[in-house]
């Protein structure tokens, strides 16, 4: 089972491609105001995977919610500086799960509820119309959010099911309609995706998967949807691409569930469409080296020698076996790199 983490939250300010990689990071604004309360959530969403082993993080579920929690925090406060950071029973989710968001109260056992927090738990599914596994499982997009994303499902599905009714990979009106109900997310939740129209969602989806280079696709989109020599045009190509990655295939997936839900006569399985588009299209390896230190561009160099259906385990073997010097294509940043992932003395 894949560990799950919290959507980004601070914004791509400054990326370059080229070596030195580099990355600016910022919380951004809401109305002229420095988002630090919504910064403030967000890490407190990391405190498990901060704190927390791959096994706990595994173990996550409505029977141990709170425990882990609580055993999260105690490894944060557990160090010299305890003393300047107050009391552990200060969290208020930790001293009462049942005051803080409907998501927490969905996702934490009933025994660890008090009176109060066990009748919002019930009222939740008869209040909303939705059904308790969407609120457990989706309920970080907002209550209300999936309230209303219920009704337009309804709504559109009825009209145009065809336009929903697809496996593995949809057309590009089958993309747009979905495009459509993913940035209505996007937008109450005041998400930078990149564009803001379902139809260039479509087209770009569509050009990412086709261009084989991530330079050119950046290229690509900021010409075509951005202001040409605006600064903030190749940070609308990062933010979309960030998208795609994370809030993308979670807004897809709470999609899926609604409509099996609201519609289960649809005939619909979007889960292929949801992992290549947070592989932004490429083979799993590459984004997988990427995480390991090799930048998407010399993964799409290395492609020739690397089969798209290869493992994590067998890319690098293959990338071990590599003569550096020997092999075109690759500078010397490049072969720096590769002996860096390689384990060589350097």
């Amino acid at each position: 089972m894949a560990i799950v983490y919290p959507d980004p939250f601070l914004e791509l300010r400054v990326q370059h491609i080229d070596m030195p990689f580099t990355k600016g990071l910022c919380a951004g604004y809401d109305g002229g105001a420095w988002r630090c309360e919504r910064l403030a959530d967000h890490l407190f969403n990391w405190l498990p995977f901060a704190a927390l082993n791959q096994e706990h993080q595994l173990a996550f579920g409505s029977h141990n919610f709170v425990e882990l929690l609580r055993l999260a925090a105690a490894h944060i406060y557990s160090t010299n500086k305890t003393a300047t950071r107050g009391e552990l029973g200060e969290v208020p989710v930790l001293s009462d799960p049942g005051s803080s968001t409907d998501f927490l109260v969905m996702n934490v056992n009933r025994d660890q509820l008090s009176p109060s927090g066990q009748d919002r738990q019930d009222r939740l599914p008869e209040e909303t119309g939705l059904p308790e596994h969407i609120l457990r499982e989706h309920g970080a997009i907002g209550t209300s959010n999936l309230v209303e994303l219920l009704r337009r499902i309804e709504d559109q599905v009825d009209k145009k099911p065809h336009h929903f009714s697809w496996h593995g990979f949809p057309d590009y009106n089958q993309k747009a309609a979905v495009a459509e109900l993913m940035l209505y997310i996007a937008h109450k939740k005041q998400a930078r995706v990149g564009v803001h129209m379902p139809k260039q969602v479509a087209w770009a989806w569509s050009k990412l998967q086709s261009i084989k280079s991530l330079p050119e696709f950046i290229d690509w989109f900021a010409g075509k949807f951005l202001e040409e020599g605006h600064p903030a045009n190749v940070d609308g190509a990062f933010q979309f691409l960030q998208a795609c990655e994370f809030s993308f295939p979670r807004s897809l997936a709470a999609i899926e569930a609604i409509i099996k839900y609201a519609r289960p006569k649809v005939n619909l399985d979007y889960s292929v469409y949801m992992v290549e588009m947070e592989n932004w299209f490429r083979p799993h390896w590459m984004k997988q080296l990427d995480e390991a230190g090799v930048p998407i561009p010399l993964g799409e160099r290395l492609a020739k020698f690397i089969g798209p259906s290869a493992s994590r385990g067998e890319a690098l073997t293959t990338i071990g076996g590599l003569n550096l010097e020997a092999t075109s294509g690759l500078d010397q940043v490049d072969q720096f790199i590769l002996r860096m992932v390689r384990g060589e003395e350097l």
